[in-house]
């Protein structure tokens, strides 16, 4: 499925197409269309995080058209490493995909607004919180 990108991807503000394959148990391939290639492995953050929350900003909710009805679904980008200990999710550039106009944006949240959340947290933080909660 192909999306336009209404606010850019920090680092490759050239790309205004990508596409979404979504995997298994929540995660998702995201690459370019256009300008610089990349690809990018997400995770739904709600599978690792229950209670990971951020206010869309009003800008963000006209950019991409969002209503209370919207089909929307939000990612965050992994780091990849070969062990999963080191492997690291940024909670606090999280991507929005609009499927109903097929736009999507990554918004970059205000870190004093958010301190709980970090750009690098090891994926291995919230495996373990997800062990505790469920013993």
């Amino acid at each position: 499925m192909i999306f336009d990108v209404k606010f850019p991807i920090y680092g490759f503000e050239d790309v205004s197409k990508v596409s979404i394959e979504k995997l298994e148990d929540g995660f998702a391939k995201l690459k370019s269309e256009d300008g610089k290639k990349f690809v990018f492995t997400m995770l739904n953050p709600y599978v690792i995080c229950k209670n990971y929350e951020f206010d869309l900003p009003i800008s963000y909710k006209a950019l991409l058209d969002v209503t209370m009805s919207s089909n929307i679904e939000i990612y965050n980008i992994l780091m990849l490493n070969s062990k999963i200990e080191e492997t690291t999710i940024n909670m606090l550039a999280p991507v929005i995909l609009n499927y109903d106009n097929k736009t999507m944006a990554q918004i970059i949240l205000d870190p004093s607004q958010y301190p709980f959340y970090n750009p690098t947290e090891k994926i291995i933080t919230f495996l373990k919180q997800l062990e505790n909660n469920a013993e």
